[in-house]
């Protein structure tokens, strides 16, 4: 939730009165750094902070040699990758570490040059770009996926949303759909995009749908402002 730092620490009190009003209940809170309670001691005696540490060099390589097991990467492509651009500025997450291992896993030959590329070439991959057989039948589709996507993110990120019902994802297809004379299925083409793509989370129960990571909502959204949309975040 998008809120002041000074509104954090009143959010968290409040929260936590909440909580000792039920019996046997704990709190796991998992959030982006809180830097409002670097200001306060007011819950200093109520909560406990705790911190991930980023993967170490070593622990990202040996991520990835694991997700690549079946590839038996070699000592000289693992010094290569040590050594590329991409993983000076790899963060040291799992997702970017996941994310570069399927890529490997597809194509150990090909190892993207950066950041912006590791996830253009994830992002072709799981849409589909160059395999037909997984239901693609042209690319008119897959460019109707990725600008799809791209207001999906921007509906998201632009109004705080953290998923997107399935009713206003068919209205973005739709809209995208007629605006340009497209002969194609507006619930054929929903269908297609929540089947087959591996970066959406689909809730089928509360039918809702979202981005399985932040960053790849962050990256449609940053795609789309260099098509010439004005930023608003």
């Amino acid at each position: 939730k998008k809120i002041t730092v000074d509104e954090q620490v009143n959010n968290l009190a409040h929260l936590i009165e909440k909580i000792k009003e039920v019996e046997d209940v704990k709190l796991i809170l998992t959030s982006r750094y809180l830097s409002g309670l670097d200001r306060s001691n007011e819950l200093e005696n109520e909560i406990t902070r705790l911190e991930l540490a980023p993967l170490s060099m070593n622990r990202t390589i040996q991520f990835i040699t694991t997700l690549c097991s079946k590839l038996n990467l070699t000592s000289r492509l693992i010094e290569d990758l040590k050594k590329s651009h991409l993983f000076r500025e790899l963060p040291r997450s799992p997702i970017s570490a996941i994310l570069l291992a399927k890529l490997l896993n597809e194509n150990p030959k090909d190892l993207p040059s950066n950041l912006t590329e590791l996830y253009s070439q994830y992002i072709e991959l799981v849409l589909g770009r160059w395999e037909i057989e997984k239901g693609l039948q042209s690319m008119k589709e897959y460019q109707t996926l990725d600008n799809v996507l791209m207001k999906i993110a921007e509906c998201m990120l632009e109004y705080e949303m953290p998923r997107i019902t399935f009713g206003d994802a068919k209205d973005l297809v739709k809209d995208y759909l007629e605006q340009r004379n497209l002969e194609i299925d507006t619930e054929q083409m929903f269908d297609r995009m929540t089947a087959r793509c591996d970066i959406l989370l689909i809730d089928d129960e509360s039918r809702t749908l979202s981005f399985k990571h932040r960053s790849f909502a962050e990256f449609f959204y940053a795609k789309s402002v260099t098509k010439g949309k004005d930023p608003k975040l």
